[in-house]
Protein backbone atom coordinates (compact mmCIF):
# COMPACT_ATOMS: atom_id res chain seq x y z
CA UNK A 1 0.00 0.00 0.00
CA UNK A 2 0.88 3.85 -0.35
CA UNK A 3 1.90 5.64 2.05
CA UNK A 4 0.05 8.57 2.63
CA UNK A 5 1.91 11.81 1.56
CA UNK A 6 2.85 14.03 3.89
CA UNK A 7 1.56 17.86 3.50
CA UNK A 8 3.98 19.70 2.03
CA UNK A 9 4.85 23.72 3.90
CA UNK A 10 6.96 25.34 1.22
CA UNK A 11 9.85 24.88 3.53
CA UNK A 12 12.95 23.42 1.66
CA UNK A 13 16.21 22.55 3.57
CA UNK A 14 17.48 26.11 1.15
CA UNK A 15 15.23 28.40 2.24
CA UNK A 16 15.88 27.07 6.33
CA UNK A 17 19.53 27.19 5.47
CA UNK A 18 19.03 31.11 3.97
CA UNK A 19 17.18 31.69 7.44
CA UNK A 20 19.64 30.75 9.83
CA UNK A 21 22.37 32.14 7.65
CA UNK A 22 21.16 35.21 6.59
CA UNK A 23 23.13 38.16 6.50
CA UNK A 24 20.50 39.72 8.00
CA UNK A 25 19.71 37.60 10.84
CA UNK A 26 23.20 37.46 11.96
CA UNK A 27 23.63 41.15 11.69
CA UNK A 28 25.30 42.29 14.73
CA UNK A 29 24.46 45.89 16.10
CA UNK A 30 28.20 47.14 16.07
CA UNK A 31 31.29 45.82 13.68
CA UNK A 32 34.91 46.81 13.59
CA UNK A 33 36.77 47.94 10.41
CA UNK A 34 40.63 48.35 9.83
CA UNK A 35 41.90 51.28 8.15
CA UNK A 36 45.70 52.16 6.80
CA UNK A 37 47.03 47.97 7.63
CA UNK A 38 50.55 47.12 5.96
CA UNK A 39 50.12 44.61 3.96
CA UNK A 40 54.11 44.18 3.97
CA UNK A 41 56.60 44.68 6.09
CA UNK A 42 59.76 43.40 8.37
CA UNK A 43 60.36 41.83 11.88
CA UNK A 44 61.78 43.25 14.56
CA UNK A 45 60.96 46.97 12.98
CA UNK A 46 58.02 49.14 14.50
CA UNK A 47 54.58 48.18 12.31
CA UNK A 48 52.95 50.97 10.88
CA UNK A 49 50.47 52.15 12.75
CA UNK A 50 46.64 51.78 11.94
CA UNK A 51 43.25 52.57 13.02
CA UNK A 52 40.10 50.46 14.26
CA UNK A 53 36.85 52.24 13.62
CA UNK A 54 33.36 50.68 15.81
CA UNK A 55 30.84 51.53 13.41
CA UNK A 56 26.65 50.80 14.00
CA UNK A 57 25.78 48.29 11.43
CA UNK A 58 22.75 49.61 9.79
CA UNK A 59 24.14 53.13 9.53
CA UNK A 60 27.67 52.54 8.98
CA UNK A 61 28.54 55.88 11.05
CA UNK A 62 31.35 55.68 13.59
CA UNK A 63 29.37 54.91 17.31
CA UNK A 64 31.10 57.61 19.97
CA UNK A 65 29.52 56.11 23.02
CA UNK A 66 31.98 53.40 24.02
CA UNK A 67 33.95 54.91 26.86
CA UNK A 68 35.71 52.10 28.51
CA UNK A 69 35.85 49.35 25.24
CA UNK A 70 38.60 47.83 25.03
CA UNK A 71 39.53 45.99 21.50
CA UNK A 72 42.24 43.05 21.05
CA UNK A 73 44.02 42.08 18.70
CA UNK A 74 45.53 38.78 17.33
CA UNK A 75 47.58 37.20 15.22
CA UNK A 76 46.39 34.87 13.23
CA UNK A 77 48.99 32.78 10.96
CA UNK A 78 48.29 31.62 7.44
CA UNK A 79 47.05 28.29 9.22
CA UNK A 80 44.31 29.24 10.96
CA UNK A 81 45.71 29.04 14.28
CA UNK A 82 46.42 32.28 16.71
CA UNK A 83 49.70 33.21 17.13
CA UNK A 84 49.87 36.25 19.52
CA UNK A 85 52.87 34.75 20.76
CA UNK A 86 54.92 35.78 17.68
CA UNK A 87 54.40 39.69 18.58
CA UNK A 88 55.87 41.65 20.72
CA UNK A 89 54.63 43.72 23.63
CA UNK A 90 51.20 42.61 24.78
CA UNK A 91 49.78 45.90 25.84
CA UNK A 92 50.00 47.56 22.46
CA UNK A 93 47.62 44.69 21.41
CA UNK A 94 44.94 46.25 23.47
CA UNK A 95 44.02 49.74 22.57
CA UNK A 96 41.18 51.30 23.95
CA UNK A 97 38.14 52.98 21.69
CA UNK A 98 38.29 56.64 22.14
CA UNK A 99 35.14 58.01 20.33
CA UNK A 100 34.56 55.01 18.41
CA UNK A 101 38.63 54.94 16.90
CA UNK A 102 41.45 53.62 18.21
CA UNK A 103 44.92 53.57 17.06
CA UNK A 104 47.31 50.78 17.48
CA UNK A 105 51.08 52.00 17.33
CA UNK A 106 53.99 49.71 18.48
CA UNK A 107 53.60 46.08 17.29
CA UNK A 108 56.22 44.07 16.29
CA UNK A 109 56.23 41.04 14.28
CA UNK A 110 59.09 38.20 15.86
CA UNK A 111 58.78 36.12 13.28
CA UNK A 112 58.74 35.60 9.31
CA UNK A 113 55.34 34.74 7.93
CA UNK A 114 56.69 32.12 4.98
CA UNK A 115 57.25 29.75 7.60
CA UNK A 116 53.66 30.49 9.47
CA UNK A 117 51.29 29.12 6.47
CA UNK A 118 53.28 32.05 4.04
CA UNK A 119 50.92 35.37 5.78
CA UNK A 120 49.28 36.47 8.68
CA UNK A 121 46.56 38.20 9.25
CA UNK A 122 45.25 40.52 12.22
CA UNK A 123 41.76 39.86 14.14
CA UNK A 124 40.51 42.48 15.94
CA UNK A 125 37.37 41.96 18.63
CA UNK A 126 35.53 44.04 21.81
CA UNK A 127 36.82 41.97 24.41
CA UNK A 128 35.51 44.70 27.19
CA UNK A 129 33.14 45.31 29.14
CA UNK A 130 32.18 41.57 28.85
CA UNK A 131 28.37 42.73 28.29
CA UNK A 132 29.14 44.30 25.25
CA UNK A 133 31.96 41.79 23.53
CA UNK A 134 28.53 39.63 22.02
CA UNK A 135 27.47 42.84 20.51
CA UNK A 136 30.24 43.82 18.21
CA UNK A 137 31.26 41.39 14.84
CA UNK A 138 35.21 40.63 14.80
CA UNK A 139 37.01 42.39 11.41
CA UNK A 140 39.83 39.85 10.17
CA UNK A 141 42.99 42.13 7.83
CA UNK A 142 43.92 41.30 4.61
CA UNK A 143 47.27 39.07 4.16
CA UNK A 144 50.40 40.42 5.46
CA UNK A 145 53.73 39.22 4.51
CA UNK A 146 56.40 39.62 6.82
CA UNK A 147 59.84 39.07 5.90
CA UNK A 148 63.29 39.12 7.60
CA UNK A 149 64.40 42.43 8.98
CA UNK A 150 67.86 41.81 7.31
CA UNK A 151 66.10 40.78 4.07
CA UNK A 152 65.66 44.84 3.68
CA UNK A 153 68.91 46.45 3.87
CA UNK A 154 68.55 49.92 1.89
CA UNK A 155 70.77 52.34 1.39
CA UNK A 156 70.27 55.74 1.02
CA UNK A 157 69.96 55.72 -3.05
CA UNK A 158 67.66 53.14 -3.16
CA UNK A 159 65.48 54.82 -1.09
CA UNK A 160 61.80 55.68 -2.41
CA UNK A 161 59.39 58.04 -0.83
CA UNK A 162 56.96 55.60 0.18
CA UNK A 163 59.36 53.48 1.63
CA UNK A 164 58.97 53.45 5.64
CA UNK A 165 61.44 55.81 7.75
CA UNK A 166 62.35 52.05 9.29
CA UNK A 167 64.32 51.13 6.43
CA UNK A 168 66.39 54.77 6.73
CA UNK A 169 70.16 54.49 7.40
CA UNK A 170 70.75 55.53 11.13
CA UNK A 171 66.78 55.58 12.23
CA UNK A 172 67.35 53.32 15.41
CA UNK A 173 63.89 51.25 16.95
CA UNK A 174 62.62 53.73 19.57
CA UNK A 175 63.58 56.63 17.16
CA UNK A 176 60.90 55.28 14.23
CA UNK A 177 58.66 54.42 16.84
CA UNK A 178 58.59 58.16 18.11
CA UNK A 179 58.44 59.53 14.44
CA UNK A 180 55.50 57.07 13.51
CA UNK A 181 53.29 58.42 16.90
CA UNK A 182 53.74 62.07 15.75
CA UNK A 183 52.63 61.10 12.32
CA UNK A 184 55.98 60.54 9.84
CA UNK A 185 55.65 57.17 8.54
CA UNK A 186 57.46 56.87 5.54
CA UNK A 187 60.87 58.55 3.64
CA UNK A 188 58.31 61.37 2.21
CA UNK A 189 56.76 62.10 5.49
CA UNK A 190 60.46 62.96 6.68
CA UNK A 191 60.95 64.91 4.12
CA UNK A 192 58.26 67.40 5.43
CA UNK A 193 60.12 67.31 8.87
CA UNK A 194 61.08 70.77 9.72
CA UNK A 195 64.73 71.29 11.43
CA UNK A 196 64.26 71.73 15.05
CA UNK A 197 60.60 70.22 14.92
CA UNK A 198 61.11 66.32 16.58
Amino acid sequence: PQQPQQPTTGITAQTISETIYSPQQQRLPFQLILEDVETSFVTERVFPSFKIKLLQSNSKEIYHDCLGWQVTVHLITGFGTTANEKLDDEQTRKPYLVEGVAEVSGLRFKDVSSSNGKFFKLQCEVTHPPNVTHLVQKVLSEKIEIKSCRCRVKSFDSLTPSDSIGDMPGIGRQYAQRLSLSGYKTIADLAKLKMGEE
